[in-house]
């Protein structure tokens, strides 16, 4: 295959090669599988994407033409600019997907890409209706071993890229059951998820959905190992397991005088083994990533405002999964507690309480006036606003690792 350590190779030449080589291949018969490799190795292994590309003649068709537009434009230049060129490209093309869905990317007004995205479904869905058909039917068929991937036709991939950014939209605006529709949509038709719709639904799930939707999803996934996955599996597990232990009560504290002695009420040390999975689980997503915890309890930490690169196993990665699933954590207590405790040792439970009980009396007092998301943000403001959390787990987590972590110190 061609050599993708160019670095004048973008993402979008990268896709017009993916394209080229489907087209390609597509077009020819092969009589055997060392004939396909055959003609791989003579005209695209060890070449640069560029190269390739530019060895193909013109099209001068008006999808061509509009393509050719789309090429302008760069991430990095003015917005109007690029905009300019998606404009362009939807007048050369009209049924050009790409073009409607890189106009609809150059807005910040939501109610003009939400336009420009269900313009781009509208030409998807007819362009695609068989592949469409296809994949809906592969899906209804819950085989665990035949997922459909629609995303597998590169043509369809800007329709999927316009069904997620309508999504989106869906869920800024807190249209939830619209966008959880939406994301579960894109799921039916690309099962293999390469879009990681899975990790924006899976926090909607907690909040918004039912604990078969969570089982669900999470059961279509067994081999994923991304730390937002483990971390939430460990939590769900964490909370199924406490639901069947206190015979489906809740988990928020019932009576605010319960919160008096904290360590009176904590089950986990008389119940090891009924908590043995959800301890499993959480081992297996520390194993992911160590340092995922130190950003779940101090939802308050500002090292990283933004990550344009994300390191296996590192404290960005760390960050992006605390920005995802944070408020998941943020809104149980118990379930906590329970993550400092297995991951930073014995901690002071006198000292927490103290921050348990505060916090958790602010929220009670505004269960009756605002709903389930509005509770959420709520929690996840008192609690990123603690000062008292978060030095004390500071001082305990640099009294229990080693001095020359460097890894581990440099974020404190």
């Amino acid at each position: 295959m061609p050599k993708n350590t160019d670095p004048s190779a973008s993402e979008r030449e990268k896709n017009k090669f993916h394209k080229l080589l489907q087209e390609t291949l597509d077009s020819k018969e092969f009589a055997s599988e060392e004939e396909l490799n055959a003609y791989l190795e003579e005209h695209f292994t060890g070449r640069q994407i560029s190269e390739i590309l530019d060895e193909q003649e013109p099209d001068n068709s008006p999808r061509g033409k509009a393509e050719a537009k789309l090429d302008l434009i760069d991430p990095y230049n003015a917005e109007a600019s690029n905009r300019r060129h998606a404009i362009a490209a939807t007048k050369l093309d009209p049924t050009c997907i790409e073009a409607w869905v890189s106009l609809a990317d150059t807005y910040q007004s939501e109610i003009k890409a939400e336009a420009a995205y269900r313009k781009a479904i509208e030409l998807g869905e007819l362009e695609f209706e068989s592949f469409i058909k296809e994949s809906l039917s592969i899906s209804d068929k819950n085989d665990p071993e035949e997922k459909s991937w629609l995303w597998g036709h590169h043509a369809a991939r800007p329709f999927l890229m316009a069904l997620q950014g309508l999504a989106d939209i869906y869920e800024s605006q807190d249209f939830y059951d619209e966008a959880i529709d939406m994301y579960e949509h894109i799921l039916r038709l690309n099962g293999n998820d390469n879009q990681g719709v899975r990790y924006i639904l899976l926090p909607m799930y907690f909040i918004h959905e039912t604990e078969e939707k969570i089982e669900s999803l999470l059961s279509s996934y067994p081999n994923e190992c991304s730390p937002q996955w483990l971390f939430s599996k460990a939590l769900y597990t964490f909370q199924k397991t406490y639901t069947e232990q206190t015979e489906g009560g809740s988990w928020q504290f019932e009576e605010p005088e319960d919160l008096e002695n904290v360590n009176d009420m904590i089950l986990l040390p008389q119940l090891p083994k009924a908590f043995h999975e959800a301890n499993a689980l959480l081992k297996q997503a520390m194993e992911s990533n160590g340092m995922v915890p130190l950003f779940l309890c101090d939802m308050r930490c500002s090292y990283f405002s933004s990550a344009d690169s994300c390191q296996v196993g590192g404290a960005d990665e760390a960050f992006m999964v605390a920005q995802t699933t944070g408020i998941l954590w943020a809104l149980d207590p118990l379930a906590n507690l329970w993550l400092q405790e297995s991951c930073f040792g014995p901690l002071h439970r006198e000292l927490l309480a103290k921050d348990l009980q505060e916090h958790y009396h602010h929220v009670a007092e505004l269960d009756k006036m605002l709903d389930q998301v509005e509770i959420a943000k709520i929690a996840n403001q008192e609690l990123a606003s603690s000062t008292t959390t978060t030095d004390q787990i500071r001082k305990i987590v640099l009294s229990t690792i080693a001095p020359d972590d460097d890894k581990i110190m440099s974020i404190f």
